[in-house]
């Protein structure tokens, strides 16, 4: 499009001597270039123009100009319509318009009397745009006829019409005049033909005086990539200019009147390149993320002041900020990390260039032009290198940091803020505390000169509230101050021991110093009480010497010992080091102290929500230059000194949160204490979790971070979960219990002594245990929850854990609890566990410990063996320094009270240790004498009465192997079986007598066979029983083929592919059943957990889960510690027991990364892969492919993103799970046609070197065919060839060729062999006019059906065939034929809807017979049955007798596929068959794969959004047969969610998707299927599994009585002890039933 240049007269003289005179204008004739002189006269076009229309806008052209401009000027056809714009400029004057558009008529007939056809149609598109005329513009650009009468003017017109489509014709001007005029329709039409060029996707209407732009212009240009709107006037964008424009590319807006953009400009999503210079922005609208595609930006010559907040640009790499009104760089600039160009030229407003700027690593262009810069230094601006280099290392020069973090702890009214207050040098304030809270404040202190100043972040935790929430504030580079008032005497600082125990939990590394306040109000009469208070602190201190660093005690006053506090203080951070460094003057990366700034400035700080998720967190963090491996060292550095909070806890991702404000946070957590005193009863300490959606509706807490809050809560023992309905705020309970409840006479009462003391957490962690207990020891509670679950996904309820067994309503009237300790009782137990020190009946003088009174009947047996499970529990996993230094148990001893004391009525009755009671039981003893001070007093007490969990009373007495039996089955070396006991056989390993001697390792026996005896499930391995007291053994019931290393590795057994997925599913169940039972696992770790019964496909249950050494029941908060296992463990595990203070805690989800670990053992046949780190383990390549993919799904390192068990047993049991094997992408556009095989066994018959077998496919378009080879077993590509022949016809292997028609030209046919050993042509025969349309090999022949309906036989032979020596022909049919079939000793022939029976060997019919209805089409053939199918159009398939010929039955689709999809029935069509081992693939035109069965829909998958190409059958080792389908439009088959699913879609399968499956037999599709629609219920129980075996006629008896070999695996358990092994056939029915 031709534009006008700036020709406008500066110095405002008249505009008509500027206009170009005809003389001096044109070029003289003499040179004879006329083509020159064109050129000449459009310049001078352009520059009238030009002049014009500036003197125009300027209001400089007088009526006499333009009447001189306008009659007799050469011009003067292109001044007429300039005359026209100037008077619609000025309304006022009608005598100018009127002569205006009076001279348009005298120019047009001017032009045409001088055959200026280009002038004539300039003026005639002005005409239309004056007069309003749509249609004259269509007519002018050739878009309707001309109808005008006479001949000449109809000439005419054609000749203007041409001139115009050869783009002799500037139309910007006629644009102007209709915008002039606001004739929009013309306008419109005028836009729309205006510098269009729709192939390039371009629009070109600058200098069109657009002034706004219409929606409607915008939807003509839809389409447009690049589109040009310079230089015209516009004022304002529409706000849906971004639906318009979606595909635009480059946007050009400059020179133009804009004072804002709408912010849709900015996220337009392929937006690359933006031009806004030279408007009048002033502020730029505040878009979160611009385009990401946006590259570059001018925002150059504008009025800005500022860019918004903090928007992402991740492919900014340009940007223009000169000649604005900036005062300071933007701290968004420094974010635009991708930036390698920034001009900042002309901002003079700039002073300062901000360190942030080092963080732009790619900049590599820096314009600072014209600028007054203080820093950079002028010299170091003046180089460009330079200054970047300056910046760089400015910005990553390490700085010597001094900061610390201080925080202020104590009980309410101990003058805490006083404290800060005179610390700081301020005048406290008196004023009472109400609320509490957290306060922050920042305070600097040099103590004299030549010291560094040390940068203090004062925490000051204020409240009654403030010791249920301070240990979420602490963290390790941190002084404590803990106040206390000394006025209170000795009992203040006992109150100081639940925060020093709390320190030494949560941060053990922490320096403390005891500060007694009030030092100054000590009373007259006892003036050293201040020093006697302080020397009692002193001596605390050092008690937990060992477990702090407490560095001084000081007392300060009113007035007094602010200066020694101060000095003192800064001592303490002068001194501190973490790990032997010291921590003042520690060398900091400058970005970790930018990211600090970045957060400290981060607007969102103060608000409702101030936390961000880790993804802002890394975006601030990329802004401050801190790389991704350094985040955690920087995220660790900047919540010690107290910049953000964040905590390393992956559950429920609270590690992806990062809190900005503590302030805020602590406010949240008191606001949800204070609720809980206030609203649902401070004596009970119960909040139910549907009730903390009111917390959420207040402005403290999003919804979506519900689970987090709560994970938040119980890390730090705020709030601990009982099940999945109450939380137990132990910060409201009383302190107290009551005096008496019920008689102690007839109970066991139980000692549990630590050597250090407990923590309040201790018992508040144990108490909510307790109550998650009671209500399964209750037999007269519901077992059903009468509180409805809420769903957390939608505000105003959450669900806190998966599912609780023993989600029940206790009532209160039982059951009475207290800050360290409860009791319960109803009609058959009674029980009463609490904390010795603060007991009426046990405190000690020194004696920490848990006192445990129950009723002494079966039921107050199992209560004792629970309740001591619990405390062990809690003792060796979540607090193991209650131990001292000992280790394993040991510093933690058990006591039992005698019973025949307190039935006498003694009153100190003897304690027995309950180890000397365990070797005693191992010599079979079954009493003990009592150890009363008096001798002639003492008594035999029964061990059943003293420790009856050392008995195993908590399992049934059916469950107890007689040790008689164990014994003479060692002896003898052989089965034995007896009336009362089962058959075992034996295999031990002795340990000696440290197990009689070992309480810890006796529990951990105690543990496995406590929760064998509760679990009973077809999937894991039954519990037979247990032999005591001296054997210690755990029978279990026998594997037949032992272990699955065993059959895997040692002795390299095969596996079906289904039964190798079904075990993978029998394995979710069993775990699935634990987990719903809150057992975890720890496993399976290695094949050796997983025991094996069958192996064959037709059975059902193939493996059970064992080993359950390491097993545990889950508490609520889940778990902390493992004791038996030390590798392969999931990394929260790991991380749970090497983190120090605080631990994490990790749930169920542990046991399916080692799930996921066995999978990957089970695909590579090794044992031994825990030492590699999960997420690098590479995917094994195998023939599954969808296991790796699982396997690499649950090990996530992160929980809550691996699969649930239910997901695993949905997915394994689908059928195309278990059936995919490989999957190939197509490169190109080619069009699959047809496929072949060539088998090992063909290599082999022909004399070639055996080989693996292959599929060759071969695709083609108009220019050519692409024959791939894939190798049959792995997809992978082996070879190709490209051939210029195209439409493929058909495909046989005959000998060591492979024959392929080809259609070519004229429908002449070709016919390539390709050797087989080569890959490459070796002969051609042209069939000339008879193009083949199907191929048969039979004995030495090649049978080819032709277009013609000939057929006609070739022989095989690769000499005869370079003769091209046609043995024999015969014409069957006037039509094509559709295929040739050998059928035993005959040839079918297939034409419409016949079949020809023709001999081989004369080509002679020899029959025929024909459809009832429809054509034929294609015939494969099936054992006894041959199938046809007319490929494309036919909606069902057809079975005829090979023995016979005659038809035998329809199978028709519609039927099958209404219930499978919603496609319309003309969809519903056969594309592809091929036969399978019993079975019939069929492929339709829907993208589905369906197995049939004669006329059985076995089983269907839907693998492909577009038609099934092909289907090809490739027989396999053993009998089997692999499948090949292609097609294009890839579709994940399994049903559900598959995040690690490899996706193959766009460029990377553009020639469609080659998939290779495992094909079955009838019988095992059948039981697949079954299982597949069954895969939710089926594994649920004993009973599920049995009517599933029946219903799908399952050959195993895995679970029944049936007759064996006898032979039994024992395995050893981890933990020392003895599993023996009894073989299932031979278990007794009342045992098996017992268990399950």
């Amino acid at each position: 499009m031709e534009t006008a240049s700036d020709g406008c007269n500066s110095d405002g003289a008249s505009v008509v001597s500027a206009i170009p005179n005809q003389e001096t204008s044109l070029p003289s004739d003499s040179r004879g270039h006329q083509k020159a002189a064109s050129l000449e006269r459009r310049s001078s076009k352009r520059n009238l123009f030009a002049t014009l229309w500036k003197a125009s806008d300027q209001n400089r052209v007088s009526q006499p100009e333009l009447e001189a401009v306008a009659l007799p000027s050469l011009c003067f056809p292109d001044c007429v319509p300039q005359a026209v714009v100037v008077s619609v400029r000025a309304p006022s004057d009608r005598s100018l318009i009127a002569a205006a558009i009076g001279a348009l008529d005298e120019a047009l007939s001017r032009a045409k009397r001088d055959s200026r056809h280009s002038d004539g149609a300039l003026l005639a598109l002005t005409k239309a745009a004056v007069s309003n005329d749509p249609a004259l513009v269509c007519k002018c650009f050739g878009e309707t006829k001309c109808v005008h009468a006479d001949e000449e003017e109809r000439g005419y017109f054609t000749r203007l019409q041409a001139a115009i489509l050869q783009g002799e014709v500037c139309t910007v001007l006629p644009v102007r005049v209709a915008r002039r005029y606001a004739h929009s329709t013309v306008a419109g039409e005028l836009l729309a033909r205006t510098g269009i060029n729709r192939a390039r996707g371009h629009v070109d209407w600058q200098e069109t005086e657009l002034i706004y732009v219409d929606d409607w212009c915008l939807h003509k240009v839809h389409w447009v990539k690049t589109l040009n709107v310079a230089h015209c006037r516009i004022e304002l964008l529409p706000q849906q200019i971004a639906s318009h424009l979606k595909q635009v590319v480059k946007l050009e807006l400059q020179f133009n009147q804009l004072e804002g953009i709408p912010g849709c400009l900015l996220e337009l999503p392929c937006l690359n390149e933006l031009n806004l210079s030279h408007n009048k922005l002033r502020d730029i609208p505040p878009v979160p993320l611009w385009s990401p595609a946006l590259t570059t930006l001018d925002l150059s010559h504008n009025d800005l002041t500022n860019l918004p907040g903090d928007p992402k640009a991740t492919s900014l790499h340009t940007l223009n900020l000169s000649h604005n009104q900036l005062t300071s760089l933007p701290p968004c600039v420094c974010g635009f990390l991708a930036l390698t160009t920034l001009t900042l030229s002309a901002n003079r407003g700039i002073r300062t260039l901000p360190l942030e700027m080092g963080a732009l690593a790619r900049l590599a262009k820096l314009e600072l032009g014209d600028m007054d810069l203080e820093d950079p230094p002028k010299k170091v601006v003046a180089t460009q290198g330079e200054c970047l280099q300056y910046l760089r290392s400015k910005f990553l020069a390490p700085k010597p940091c001094y900061q610390m973090k201080v925080l202020v702890l104590g009980d309410s009214g101990r003058g805490k803020s006083t404290l800060v207050a005179r610390l700081q040098g301020k005048t406290p304030h008196s004023s009472k505390v109400t609320g509490g809270g957290l306060e922050v404040t920042s305070w600097e202190y040099k103590p004299a000169l030549g010291k560094k100043a040390i940068h203090f972040l004062i925490w000051n935790l204020k409240g009654e509230k403030s010791i249920a929430v301070h240990q979420c504030f602490l963290t390790e580079r941190c002084v404590c101050l803990l106040v206390f008032d000394i006025t209170r005497g000795s009992a203040e600082v006992k109150g100081l021991r639940p925060w020093l125990d709390s320190l030494a939990l949560h941060a053990p590394a922490s320096c403390v110093l005891l500060i007694g306040t009030h030092q100054d109000k000590v009373p007259p009469d006892s003036p050293n009480m201040a020093d006697t208070v302080l020397q009692m602190a002193a001596r605390l201190g050092n008690e937990y010497s060992t477990r702090l660093c407490i560095m001084e005690v000081l007392g300060v006053g009113l007035k007094t010992g602010g200066e020694e506090l101060r000095n003192t203080l800064y001592g303490c951070a002068e001194e501190y080091s973490v790990r032997g460094v010291a921590v003042m003057g520690e060398a900091v990366p400058s970005k970790y102290l930018q990211l600090g700034k970045l957060i400290q400035s981060d607007p969102r700080k103060g608000e409702r929500c101030p936390v961000i998720e880790e993804e802002e967190f890394v975006a601030l963090a990329s802004r401050a230059g801190v790389e991704e491996h350094e985040l955690m060292d920087a995220t660790h550095f900047l919540v010690s000194v107290g910049t953000v909070l964040h905590y390393d806890d992956p559950n429920c991702r609270l590690d992806r949160l990062y809190f900005l404000d503590p302030c805020w946070l602590c406010d949240a957590i008191l606001k949800m204490v204070a609720d809980c005193e206030a609203n649902y009863s401070a004596s009970k300490g119960l909040m139910n979790t549907s009730h903390i959606s009111v917390l959420f509706e207040a402005e403290k807490f999003p919804w979506k971070y519900f689970r987090q809050f709560l994970v938040f809560l119980d890390k730090f023992d705020i709030a601990l979960p009982i099940d999945s309905q109450r939380l137990l705020i132990p910060s409201v309970l009383v302190g107290e219990g009551p005096v008496d409840l019920f008689g102690m006479r007839e109970c066991y009462v139980r000692y549990i002594l630590f050597d250090a003391q407990v923590t309040l957490s201790f018992w508040s962690r144990l108490l909510a245990m307790l109550l998650h207990l009671v209500p399964e020891i209750s037999t007269e509670l519901p077992t059903t929850n009468p509180n409805p679950p809420i769903d957390v996904a939608q505000e105003g309820g959450g669900r806190l854990v998966t599912k609780a067994t023993m989600d029940v309503e206790v009532p209160l009237k039982h059951l009475v609890y207290w800050r360290t300790g409860m009791a319960y009782w109803n009609a058959k137990v009674t029980m009463r566990v609490e904390s010795m020190a603060g007991s009426q009946y046990f405190s000690r003088e020194g004696k920490e410990g848990v006192a445990i009174t129950v009723s002494r009947n079966g039921a107050g047996e199992r209560v004792l063996c629970q309740v001591v499970d619990l405390v062990m529990t809690l003792a060796n996993d979540w607090y193991p320094f209650v131990q001292g230094r000992a280790r394993r148990g040991k510093g933690i001893h058990h006591l039992a009270v005698c019973s025949r004391c307190m039935e006498l009525n003694r009153p100190l009755p003897y304690e027995f240790n309950v180890v000397e009671c365990l070797s005693l039981i191992s010599m079979s003893r079954g009493s003990i004498e009592c150890g009363y001070n008096k001798p002639s007093e003492n008594h035999m007490t029964p061990l059943v009465d003293l420790v009856p969990e050392l008995l195993l009373k908590d399992i049934d007495a059916r469950f107890v192997v007689s040790e008689a039996d164990v014994e003479g089955v060692a002896h003898s070396k052989r089965h034995v079986s007896t009336r009362d006991t089962p058959l075992l056989d034996w295999r031990r390993r002795r340990w000696g007598s440290d197990l009689y001697g070992d309480y810890h390792l006796f529990t951990e026996f105690r543990r496995e066979a406590t929760l064998l005896h509760r679990c009973g499930h077809p999937c894991l391995q039954g519990f037979v029983g247990v032999s005591t007291p001296r054997l210690m053994t755990i029978v279990v019931e026998s594997a037949p083929l032992g272990t699955l290393e065993t059959c895997l590795v040692v002795r390299q057994r095969e596996v079906h592919r289904v039964v190798l997925h079904r075990m993978v599913a029998q394995m979710a169940a069993g775990l699935l059943y634990l987990h719903d039972n809150r057992i975890i696992l720890h496993g399976p770790r290695t094949l050796n957990d997983i025991v094996v019964w069958s192996l064959e496909p037709d059975c059902l249950c193939h493996c059970k889960l064992s080993n359950f050494s390491a097993a545990m029941r889950l508490t609520c908060s889940g778990m902390r510690k493992v004791h038996a296992i030390k590798e392969g463990l999931a990394p929260e595990v790991g991380q749970a027991m090497s983190s120090k203070g605080c631990n994490s805690t990790y749930q169920s989800s542990s046991d399916i990364f080692q799930l996921g670990t066995v999978i990957y053992q089970m695909l590579i046949r090794k044992c031994k892969i825990t030492q590699l780190k999960p997420t690098r383990v590479p995917l094994p390549d195998t023939s599954c492919y969808y296991l790796p993919l699982l396997a690499q799904w649950c090990h996530q390192k992160n929980p809550a993103q691996r699969p649930s068990t239910s997901d695993i047993m949905d997915r394994v049991s689908q059928a195309s799970f278990q059936s995919l094997v490989q999957l190939q992408p197509l490169l190109g556009d080619l069009v699959m046609r047809r496929a072949c095989v060539v088998t090992s066994a063909h290599f082999s018959s022909v004399g070639l070197p055996s080989c693996d077998s292959e599929f060759w496919v071969f695709s083609d378009s108009n220019v050519g065919t692409a024959i791939d080879m894939y190798h049959a077993r792995s997809l992978a590509k082996v070879g190709g060839v490209f051939v210029k022949e195209s439409c493929v016809q058909s495909v046989c292997v005959c000998r060591e060729h492979i024959w392929v028609a080809f259609r070519g030209t004229s429908h002449r046919g070709v016919i390539n062999l390709y050797a087989i050993n080569g890959r490459s042509l070796a002969h051609t025969i042209d069939v000339g006019g008879d193009g083949v349309t199907c191929m048969v090999p039979y004995k030495e022949a090649v049978y080819c059906g032709t277009l013609n309906g000939c057929c006609l036989a070739f022989s095989e032979r690769a000499r005869e065939v370079a003769k091209d020596t046609r043995r024999r022909s015969n014409c069957v049919s006037e039509v094509p034929l559709d295929c040739i079939l050998v059928v035993g000793e005959q040839l079918w022939v297939t034409h419409a809807d016949l079949i020809h029976f023709l001999n081989p060997d004369t080509l002679e019919v020899e029959g025929y017979v024909s459809r009832v209805a429809g054509f034929v089409g294609t015939l494969v053939l099936s054992s006894d049955l041959v199938w046809s199918a007319y490929l494309g159009w036919g909606c069902g398939l057809s079975a005829w007798s090979a023995e016979k010929g005659v038809h035998m039955h329809e199978v028709t689709l519609q039927q099958h596929l209404r219930g499978i999809t919603t496609c319309c029935e003309q969809d519903m069509v056969v594309t592809a068959m091929a036969p399978v081992l019993d079975t019939m693939w069929v492929g339709t035109a829907t993208g589905h794969v369906l197995i049939f069965h004669c006329r059985e829909l076995l089983m269907w998958f839907h693998p492909y959004q577009k038609h099934v190409s092909l289907l090809l059958c490739c027989p396999s080792e053993g009998g089997g047969a692999m499948v090949v389908s292609g097609g294009r439009g890839w579709l994940n088959p399994v049903k559900g969610e598959f995040p690690t699913y490899r996706v193959l879609e766009g460029p990377q399968a553009s020639g469609g998707v080659l998939a290779l499956w495992d094909a079955l037999d009838a019988a095992t599709c059948r039981q697949v299927w079954l299982v597949q629609e069954s895969s939710g219920t089926f594994l649920k129980n004993w009973s599920s599994v049995s009517d599933l075996i029946g219903l799908g006629k399952f050959k195993d008896g895995t679970w029944r009585a049936e007759e064996s070999d006898g032979v039994g695996v024992a395995t050893a358990s981890s933990n020392g002890l003895n599993d023996v092994v009894v073989p299932q056939d031979h278990v007794e029915p009342t045992a098996l039933g017992a268990s399950r």
